[in-house]
C-alpha cells in the first residue's frame, strides 16, 4: 500500500512485460477482429485440433448410443473425460514447441502410464476454452452443437481423422472412450496421428475448408449466416492482397500484407479491394487504428506508473501529481516543436498530403510519418523499455521518433 496525503492507495503495477490488459481494451478489439474474421480468434492454428476433437465427440456419441444403463450424470462425465483425454493426447504428442494452450504440462516418461484427465495437473489452460478453440469449434465453424454433438460438418472431419487411425485394432487405447490412461510409448506410436506438426491429410483439409472457406456463397447459397459470408469476404481480401503483392517487388511478409490491406493499396499503387470487399477493408483498417489506440494508451500508462514510482509523493495531492505529469509530457513534445494538439494535427495533415487517408499516404512515400505500422512497432519498442525499468526518458524518445519521421 502507498500512503499519500493521509490516504492509502494500492501499489502501482510492477513494470514487467506481459501485463495482459490493464486498461480493459482488448475485448473491444477482439470483437472487431471477430467481425472481420468471424468464427475464430487469432490464437487458433491447427486443423488437427478440430479433426481430433470432432472424432472423439463422434466416438462418444456412438458409445453413449450403444451403452445402456448410464445416468445423465454418468454420460456427461464420460463425455467430459473423453474430450479431456483427446485434448491431452494431442498436447502430449505435439510437445512443447506447439502453439497450444497447456503445452507446458509435464507428462509421464520412460514408458510409465499417465492418466489423461485435467485433474492430474494444477493448471487451468484448456484448448476447449472461450479464449482458444471452443468458439470456432462450436458457433464459429459449426463442427459441433451444444453438448459437443457433431454436426454434419463435424462428422466429415471426424471421418477424415478416423481414416488416419488405420486398422480397427490400431491404437485401441485411443479408440476406447473409457480408457483414460496412456504411456509415452503409446503416444510415440500415435504421434503421426495426433501431433499438430504432422500435416493434415487431404480429407482433413477438404472437410475443414468446406466450413472455413466454402465455394462462393453468392453462387452456391451454402452460407446462410451473414457472418460466415463476412469471413469469406475478408479471406478474399487477404488472398487478393497477396495476389497483388506477387505482381510486384513489394514486401510480401506479414507486415507488408497487413499494411496493404489497411491502405487498400500496395506500395506500387495496385488496388487490393475488389467489388464486394469494401466493408471488409474498412473494418480491417479500423481494427488497426484500435490496436494503435490501445498500445498508445498502455504506453502512457507505463509512463505514469514510472513517474509515480520515481518521484517523492510525500504531502502531495493526486491533482498535483497529475499536473506535474502533464507538464512533463508537454515539455517533452515542446522540445520537438509540438506545443499544442493543433501542432500534432498539422504535422499529420502535412504527412497525409492530398491522399484520402494516412494509410493511403503511406503507400505513396518512403516517409514513415503516415505509416500506422511504424507507430505500432515504435510504441511497442518504447513501451517495452518502460516496462523493463526505464527512467521516464522514453516519452522524449516518443516525441523525437515522431518528429524524425
Amino acid at each position: 500500500m502507498i500512503e499519500w496525503n493521509n490516504t492509502r492507495y494500492t501499489d502501482p503495477l510492477e513494470l514487467a512485460r506481459g501485463q495482459g490488459d490493464p486498461l480493459d481494451l482488448a475485448s473491444t478489439n477482439e470483437q472487431l477482429y471477430n467481425t472481420v474474421f468471424f468464427g475464430f480468434n487469432n490464437v487458433v492454428r491447427y486443423i488437427r485440433v478440430y479433426s481430433a476433437m470432432c472424432w472423439m465427440a463422434r466416438e462418444v456419441e456412438i458409445f453413449l448410443d450403444t451403452t445402456k444403463g448410464l445416468t445423465k450424470a454418468q454420460a456427461r462425465e464420460r463425455r467430459a473425460h473423453a474430450m479431456e483425454k483427446i485434448e491431452l493426447a494431442v498436447l502430449w504428442a505435439s510437445g512443447p514447441d506447439a502453439e497450444l494452450s497447456g503445452k507446458t504440462r509435464p507428462f509421464a516418461q520412460d514408458g510409465e502410464s499417465q492418466r489423461l484427465t485435467m485433474d492430474q495437473w494444477d493448471m487451468s489452460a484448456r484448448l476447449l476454452s472461450a479464449q482458444q478453440y471452443q468458439p470456432s469449434l462450436t458457433n464459429g465453424f459449426k463442427f459441433v452443437k451444444v453438448g459437443l454433438v457433431c454436426t454434419d460438418r463435424g462428422r466429415q472431419l471426424a471421418d477424415a481423422f478416423k481414416a488416419r487411425l488405420g486398422a480397427p485394432q490400431a491404437h485401441k487405447w485411443l479408440r476406447d472412450v473409457t480408457c483414460l490412461e496412456a504411456t509415452s510409448v503409446q503416444i510415440e506410436r500415435a504421434r503421426g496421428i495426433l501431433s499438430v506438426f504432422e500435416p493434415p491429410t487431404a480429407l482433413e483439409r477438404q472437410a475443414f475448408t468446406a466450413s472455413f472457406f466454402p465455394d462462393d456463397p453468392r453462387d452456391t447459397g451454402e452460407i446462410s449466416d451473414p457472418r460466415d459470408e463476412q469471413r469469406w469476404c475478408s479471406l478474399h481480401l487477404v488472398l487478393n492482397t497477396i495476389a497483388q503483392l506477387n505482381q510486384t517487388r513489394d514486401a510480401k511478409d506479414e507486415d507488408g500484407i497487413r499494411a496493404a490491406m489497411t491502405s487498400g493499396m500496395t506500395p506500387s499503387a495496385r488496388p487490393v479491394i475488389r467489388p464486394g470487399l469494401e466493408r471488409s477493408q474498412a473494418l480491417w483498417a479500423t481494427l488497426q487504428l484500435r490496436l494503435l489506440q490501445r498500445i498508445a494508451l498502455e504506453t502512457l500508462l507505463a509512463f505514469v506508473i514510472g513517474w509515480v514510482q520515481l518521484h517523492n509523493r510525500t504531502g502531495r495531492r493526486a491533482a498535483d501529481c497529475a499536473r506535474d505529469i502533464g507538464d512533463a509530457a508537454g515539455q517533452a513534445f515542446a522540445v520537438v516543436g509540438l506545443e499544442r494538439v493543433g501542432d500534432l494535427r498539422a504535422a499529420l495533415t502535412k504527412a497525409q498530403c492530398d491522399q484520402a487517408t494516412l494509410a493511403l499516404a503511406a503507400t505513396a512515400t518512403t516517409d514513415e510519418a503516415p505509416n500506422i505500422f511504424y507507430y505500432l512497432r515504435e510504441l511497442d519498442r518504447l513501451k517495452s523499455g518502460a516496462w523493463h525499468g526505464g527512467q521516464g526518458e522514453w516519452l522524449r524518445e516518443v516525441a523525437l521518433e515522431f518528429r524524425s519521421s
